[in-house]
């Protein structure tokens, strides 16, 4: 990051536009153009809370440290009016139509030219933040079909149980 923006204060005055964001953005001083010539990431939560927050953490850290344009994909398509943007700002918090958006993920990495989903205004994303064991089989034939890269861990840990109070 330094190499890119040099030796002063490495962190940008605000956060990176995205294709969320209005076109008079920039020049209203909402956010910056990013200091690199990196396309745009679109993340895919889950619909459960902990990967909804996992999607936010990822897009603060990528658009306000990184200088990398961020958005996060519902699967209710780009022009019906949902959000779920930490940066929204009617606050709108929709929830995501998909446990597991494969299909995003497929058209990323099959459909849209060089996995950049602002060229496409319906269901796509890069990266999904969460995913649990029982999806092994899918992730490892996602994998095998050349759709995503090897799965990492993000040093999560999270169990199902019951508690019953005395």
């Amino acid at each position: 990051l330094r190499r890119g923006l040099g030796d002063g204060d490495v962190r940008p005055e605000a956060r990176t536009c995205n294709s969320d964001d209005p076109p008079d953005a920039a020049s209203g001083g909402l956010c910056s153009l990013s200091a690199f010539d990196y396309g745009e990431i679109r993340i895919a939560p889950g619909n459960w809370e902990s990967s909804m927050f996992t999607a936010w953490i990822m897009q603060i850290v990528l658009s306000e440290l990184l200088s990398v344009p961020v958005t996060i994909e519902t699967g209710h398509g780009r022009d019906e009016g949902h959000s779920l943007s930490f940066y929204d700002e009617r606050l709108r918090l929709d929830y995501p139509l998909h446990v597991y958006n494969w299909e995003a993920l497929e058209v990323a990495s099959h459909v849209v030219p060089e996995g950049d989903c602002r060229r496409s205004r319906g269901n796509c994303g890069n990266i999904i933040p969460e995913v649990w064991n029982g999806q092994t089989l899918t992730w490892t034939a996602a994998q095998s079909a050349g759709t995503i890269e090897p799965v990492i861990s993000t040093d999560m840990v999270g169990q199902f149980g019951w508690f019953v109070p005395r």
